[in-house]
């Protein structure tokens, strides 16, 4: 490389054509401006004395032309011609180029002949042009906010530089005019660039350091660099509030801080922001230790209904957070909630006759009713109504009976004067909270009488007052139906509970009796959680206990009276096999399968965990009967 040379051409006896040149430089333009000579040389004794004669010099492809007479004594240079021409270098400074020249001389040699043009040509290669200076950096990837350290190498003294962060859409200037060959500082604000990775916590860019010569740029270097947001740019959660899902229970309860078991939907609302210009996606919910996401709202709304959730009644600490788009989650914030016991009214109803003693009495006129049950109190906000009704066996008009029973907890005494003792009676009580309701029915004979015929003459009843037309046995007549055989031996045609005799037994007949009877009316789907006593164990109904199913209408909280099922457990069940579980399967009315499993003891139905979940909980339990 070097700013000036010479080249020789053309050379015919004493004579030969010569080139000089030189070149100055333009830092700022990145060109070199050259200048080139030609010459003639002449030997000695060689001399010429010509006409005007022509000729060129080209300088990178760029021609200039001139016009000389040669005349010259031998032994001389004299000079041809000079062309000056500006060449452009590269972005990094260099250039290479060639330099022609040439000399129309045309005159004819007594020695040589015709001697036509004299020529030449030189490949030259520039100084190089100092441009762009560099940089090093202690590391490839900074947090935002953190200190990056630079070293600035300057292309050529007196250059002037400025620093660049180009980062997604954003350039900033961090550093003008920074001192070279020692480290510099500089800071990436998060404020500038985090808005550029809304959904990601890095990304790359490029610090950038531009040359200038005077104000004149002289070019750039880049070098790719990572930059990352720091941890503790997270998401806020602001606040949470609970609204009751289910109107039923809202209008008992819906405080938003009281739930009620099993029955309750948990709407959770969340305000939230993102960071920096990142967004909320997603939230958690954590009650006890089951973590519930989000359901709508981008993220701000959770919804939770508590039906089949293992979440047992008692005060909790619900924790929420949210996740924005960068993918990082907010500090958790608490609220205070309690889940209330809830499960529906329960109620028994047992009695006798008694005498004005208080003493049980066959032929006693006041019935001693003995009710005992239990309604969830709701923090004591769960209006509830007890009724209890009595009638004639036979009648149709159902009387109410005052007995001031208000409690949650239902153990209860209620005696009814004036009980006829020719009379059979039925009493029924039903027991109503504010979301359901239960009913148990009680039957009560006649005064015991061995044999009475009805008014009438179309009734007879034997151990008991005949009140309706037909044949009745009471309860407590023994009675037997024998029959002689071929070889005169009696024979029971039907039970053999009340001894070697034979014959149908008070039992038997109660059993009897009790066949359709209803032991236990509600709507519960039978979950894990719920247990109910029909009013008659099994092995005392005639066969056993027949469930009775039917659709549930979830807008209403309620049964509906449509899509009954009918499964029939026989009493063998409690005595082989007590507690063991039973399975009540079928199609629903969309053909899908329907699977409802309960544990069945001697005087219990408990229920199953899956009871509830779909699609099983399109149906629930409505009765217990007798079969």
């Amino acid at each position: 490389m070097s700013l000036s040379g010479s080249a020789s051409g053309t050379k015919v006896g004493g004579w030969q054509i010569t080139m000089k040149w030189s070149a100055t430089q333009n830092v700022a333009n990145n060109t070199s401006t050259i200048t080139a000579t030609a010459y003639l040389v002449s030997a000695a004794t060689w001399n010429i004395n010509a006409a005007n004669k022509s000729g060129y010099i080209t300088i990178d492809g760029q021609k200039g032309t001139f016009s000389h007479n040669p005349t010259t004594g031998g032994g001389n240079t004299q000079t041809l011609g000079t062309v000056t021409k500006t060449v452009s270098h590269a972005a990094n400074g260099t250039k290479s180029l060639t330099i022609g020249f040439s000399y129309s001389l045309n005159i004819t040699s007594g020695s040589y002949g015709y001697l036509g043009a004299f020529s030449g040509s030189s490949k030259i290669t520039l100084n190089t042009i100092p441009r762009a200076s560099t940089f090093i950096t202690d590391k490839s990837t900074y947090e935002m906010d953190s200190n990056v350290t630079m070293k600035i190498t300057a292309a050529a003294a007196g250059f002037s530089h400025k620093v660049w962060i180009n980062y997604g859409s954003k350039r900033i200037q961090v550093l003008n005019n920074p001192a070279t060959g020692v480290n510099v500082n500089f800071t990436p604000k998060l404020s500038d660039f985090a808005g550029q990775i809304a959904s990601a916590t890095s990304g790359y860019g490029s610090f950038e350091l531009e040359t200038y010569s005077g104000s004149t740029k002289i070019g750039s270097y880049k070098q790719t660099r990572y930059l990352t947001i720091p941890t503790s740019v997270i998401p806020t959660t602001s606040a949470v509030s609970i609204a009751e899902g289910n109107t039923k229970v809202g209008a008992v309860l819906g405080d938003g801080v009281n739930f009620a078991q099993d029955m309750s939907v948990l709407n959770i609302s969340i305000s939230a922001a993102g960071v920096l210009d990142s967004w909320i996606t997603a939230s958690e919910t954590v009650i006890g230790s089951t973590a519930y996401p989000s359901t709508t709202n981008n993220g701000r709304s959770v919804t939770i209904d508590l039906k089949g959730q293992p979440i047992a009644p008692a005060q909790y600490t619900i924790k929420v957070r949210t996740k924005d788009s960068r993918g990082r989650w907010s500090a958790y914030i608490t609220k205070s909630i309690t889940i209330l016991p809830y499960a529906n009214p329960q109620i028994v109803l047992s009695g006798e006759r008694i005498n004005a003693e208080g003493k049980a009495d066959d032929d006693g006129t006041i019935v001693k009713l003995i009710v005992k049950g239990s309604v969830s109190n709701l923090a004591n906000k769960n209006a509830h109504d007890i009724m209890l009704q009595y009638k004639t066996i036979d009648g149709t008009e159902w009387m109410s009976i005052t007995h001031g029973i208000t409690a949650y907890a239902i153990d209860n005494v209620v005696n009814v004067n004036n009980i006829s003792v020719d009379q059979a009676y039925q009493f029924q009580i039903t027991v109503t909270d504010s979301f359901s309701a239960a009913t148990f029915m009680l039957s009560v004979p006649t005064v015991y009488t061995t044999v009475d015929y009805r008014a009438g003459g179309k009734g007879i009843a034997f151990g008991q007052v005949s009140t309706q037309d037909g044949f009745v046995v009471g309860s407590k007549m023994p009675f037997y139906i024998m029959q002689n055989t071929v070889d005169g031996n009696l024979v029971n045609f039907i039970d053999a509970d009340y001894g070697s005799l034979g014959g149908i037994s008070p039992t038997l007949i109660a059993r009897l009796n009790s066949v359709g009877q209803l032991l236990w009316s509600g709507a519960v789907y039978m979950n894990a959680t719920q247990t109910i006593t029909p009013s008659i164990p099994m092995v005392n109904c005639l066969s056993g206990w027949e469930l009775v199913w039917s659709q549930f209408n979830t807008s209403t909280g309620e049964g509906s009276n449509s899509q009954y099922v009918y499964f029939r457990v026989p009493k063998s069940h409690a005595t082989d096999h007590g507690g063991a579980g039973v399975n009540c399967t079928w199609n629903s009315d969309t053909k899908q399968p329907i699977f409802k499993y309960v544990y069945i003891s001697n005087e219990t139905i408990k229920g199953y965990v899956t009871n509830d979940t779909a699609p099983n909980n399109g149906y629930v339990l409505r009765e217990v009967r007798a079969y």
